[in-house]
């Protein structure tokens, strides 16, 4: 029997949190549009004039994700431009022409039993010998400053059916977004992290009675 003043509480499942890196990845690859398009042809391509090249297939694209399953024992990972995980062999940081782009978490934030703010990480890494690009229009820019534009305008607001927000470059109670510059001292390498946020609720975990 439950006292007067007790409450049955509802928690979250948290399972489904690890799939965030692999749908960010999937509306990568599954985006037609000519900015997503542009981020493929940067992680594929080095040179000044990348946005001239034609567009990735499929897979093409998916021959540019690291998969440990299939490919470590065939090919090293500085073959590769995509990675979801934050951490990548030291090899990458003095490759003399390559883009990379890592997703993963960062953090997570409870607010209560069944909400949570979710931070997201895209860091990109390029080499300073490839780091600019041509634009549309035969502007010289940043390869770094074009890909978080080019990032923010695929996945800022879309659904990864994780949670019950919207990815988003927002500021919220318990979260920021942020644009983080990332220099290594003594090295040919720098880039930047890009920060977003997913709120994340889920109540389908049912507790026992609260006291409090």
């Amino acid at each position: 029997m439950i006292n007067q003043g007790t409450a049955i509480q509802s928690y979250a499942s948290y399972l489904n949190m690890p799939l965030i890196p692999y749908n960010i990845l999937s509306a990568l690859v599954t985006n037609e549009s000519t900015e997503a398009e542009k981020i493929w042809k940067i992680l594929k391509y080095p040179d000044a004039k990348a946005f001239e090249k034609p567009n990735l297939t499929y897979t093409e694209k998916m021959e540019l994700v690291w998969n440990p399953t299939e490919q470590l024992n065939t090919m090293p990972q500085d073959g590769y431009r995509l990675f979801l995980k934050p951490l990548v062999p030291a090899s990458l940081n003095t490759d003399s022409s390559q883009t990379q782009l890592r997703i993963s978490t960062l953090d997570i934030k409870s607010r209560n039993q069944r909400e949570a703010v979710i931070s997201c990480c895209l860091s990109i890494t390029t080499n300073e010998t490839s780091c600019m690009v041509y634009d549309d229009y035969f502007r010289l820019l940043e390869r770094t400053d074009v890909m978080v534009s080019l990032l923010l305008e695929v996945l800022n607001g879309i659904d990864l059916g994780v949670g019950s927000g919207r990815l988003s470059f927002t500021n919220i109670p318990d979260g920021k977004s942020y644009v983080l510059s990332n220099i290594n001292n003594g090295k040919s390498t720098y880039g930047k992290s890009l920060i977003l946020l997913l709120k994340y609720y889920d109540d389908s975990k049912k507790g026992g009675a609260c006291f409090w």
